[in-house]
């Protein structure tokens, strides 16, 4: 790994562990930096610009370098809204679209048990502490869809209430994450600049039966999120 990015990850692991107590603090200078890491100038200001670009630190004429922000740090198996507030987040959203729609065809092979050409589409922005961190779309069933209205999905995360209207308490979660960029309408939506990185995250929720009971996709922008997760790991051949 080269030296910039052992510098960046370590000074991200020290502000990760001071969590949003280190927000506002000031960082070591260049010149401390590179001293104590025993490694050129260049390559500490190749740290400093990681972070920066990221939006974890900014630089202030005069002051110094302070920290200004932290990725969200996501288990993948919970829901990102029930996290973010269990870790202090203040966790809100901007809903964009509730109606019917027509079945599109992609969807259609996901919601191919349900016996009607419509479907619920979702798209809302997620605000984390007043700033948008990415944006959500996702297909209900309308037996489901039909009994949740604009109000509750100003106020609850969307698995909350697939909870209450089903009684179930655990879900099937099939994942495909990959990377993709804003474009013009998806960059004003966020507020970025275009072409910046998206972590791109589609899943589909299963109950019991193993019948779909949601479907979408939520964009985040990538220097803001990381996610984890734990797997059972086959090691047959």
């Amino acid at each position: 790994m080269p030296l910039h990015v052992q510098i960046a990850e370590g000074l991200l692991r020290l502000i990760s562990m001071e969590g949003k107590k280190a927000i506002g603090k000031l960082l070591p200078s260049e010149t401390d930096c590179v001293e104590h890491f025993g490694v050129s100038r260049l390559t500490v200001r190749q740290a400093m610009s990681s972070l920066h670009s990221r939006g974890i630190i900014a630089r202030r004429r005069g002051r110094g370098t302070f920290v200004t922000g932290l990725p969200l740090d996501h288990d993948i198996g919970r829901a990102f809204e029930d996290e973010m507030r269990a870790g202090g987040h203040n966790s809100t959203v901007r809903l964009l679209e509730w109606k019917r729609v027509p079945m599109p065809e992609e969807i259609a092979q996901i919601f191919k048990f349900e016996d009607t050409s419509e479907i619920y589409r979702l798209r809302r922005l997620r605000l984390i502490d007043g700033k948008i961190r990415s944006l959500e779309e996702r297909y209900i069933p309308t037996v489901i869809g039909d009994r949740i209205s604009a109000s509750e999905l100003n106020t609850q995360s969307l698995f909350t209430l697939l909870r209450k209207l089903t009684g179930e308490k655990q879900a099937n979660m099939r994942f495909v994450v990959s990377v993709g960029s804003a474009d013009a309408a998806l960059a004003k939506m966020l507020k970025v600049p275009r072409r910046t990185t998206l972590v791109v995250r589609k899943n589909t929720c299963y109950f019991h039966n193993d019948r779909p009971l949601m479907h979408g996709t939520v964009r985040f922008v990538a220097r803001n999120y990381q996610f984890r997760f734990n797997v059972r790991m086959d090691l047959t051949p």
